[in-house]
């Protein structure tokens, strides 16, 4: 759930909550309440429901109190609920707040890329974020649709060997290669025949991240339209004058397309 549905959510609940326990007020009497009573319902209705916010969150100005016992049982579970909710909402905050995400930025496309006299499926990663990951493993998985004997469609997957799954330190970017052989989903496959399978690749990273002593997921998948065929990624980092390796995060997605 994003940072703005979080929110929403909590103010949606705020407010049904101090609703609720205004039309309590409302059913138990306005006339319990100290303070005068209207012959609009919604201004009886905006009193009791003012009322509730201030118990519920323990403001308590005072220009308004209960009166009698139903009305004190019905601001007490207020308080009780407000206490209760706000304690939920406070270890939900933390808890996403504290959270630590990887932000691992992948390249925009895949590319089908020359790789060691053959061919290789291959994508770009580089940290976005100055923090140190060490210990990442990466999987894929491609998916694809197949159609049986009696023309039923069922969505199928198979893992995708790497060249290398694992790394133990990521200082720049890191190419992920599947080299191509006879056993590949992509052994002779082109960009049409992956778009009428509605091919699509997963991709799910692991790594620990140094700074907050926990492990972050990250995920990705490219689509058929996403792959780009007979292409090569351009070097992302070079060597300055000053001996300083310097890598050039704009860069991670640039490509180029080889003749055939």
């Amino acid at each position: 759930m994003s940072w703005g549905r979080f929110f929403l959510v909590v103010l949606a609940f705020y407010i049904a909550v101090n609703a609720f326990f205004g039309f309590l007020h409302l059913l138990v009497g306005i006339e319990t309440l100290t303070t005068e009573a209207s012959t609009s319902f919604w201004d009886n209705f905006s009193q009791a429901f003012f009322f509730s916010v201030q118990t519920f969150t323990t403001v308590g100005y005072g220009s308004i109190s209960p009166m009698g016992i139903l009305a004190n049982i019905v601001a007490a579970m207020c308080a009780l609920v407000g206490l209760m909710s706000f304690a939920l909402a406070t270890g939900l905050f933390f808890a996403r707040f504290s959270r630590p995400t990887a932000k691992v930025r992948f390249s925009k496309n895949a590319l089908i890329a020359p790789y060691n006299g053959g061919k290789g499926f291959m994508f770009r990663i580089v940290n976005g974020r100055k923090s140190q990951l060490i210990d990442l493993f990466i999987q894929a998985t491609f998916s694809w649709i197949e159609t049986n004997e009696k023309g039923v469609q069922n969505r199928r997957y198979q893992r995708l060997d790497l060249e290398r799954e694992k790394v133990f330190l990521f200082p720049l970017n890191w190419t992920i290669v599947h080299p191509i052989d006879e056993k590949s989903p992509f052994y002779q496959a082109d960009s049409k025949n992956m778009q009428e399978i509605d091919a699509e690749i997963l991709i799910i990273l692991t790594a620990y991240d140094d700074t907050f002593a926990q492990q972050v997921h990250t995920k990705i998948s490219y689509t058929a339209d996403q792959l780009i065929n007979n292409a090569k990624f351009q070097p992302m980092y070079y060597t300055d004058n000053e001996g300083r390796t310097v890598l050039e995060m704009d860069k991670l997605s640039s490509f180029e397309v080889l003749e055939d």
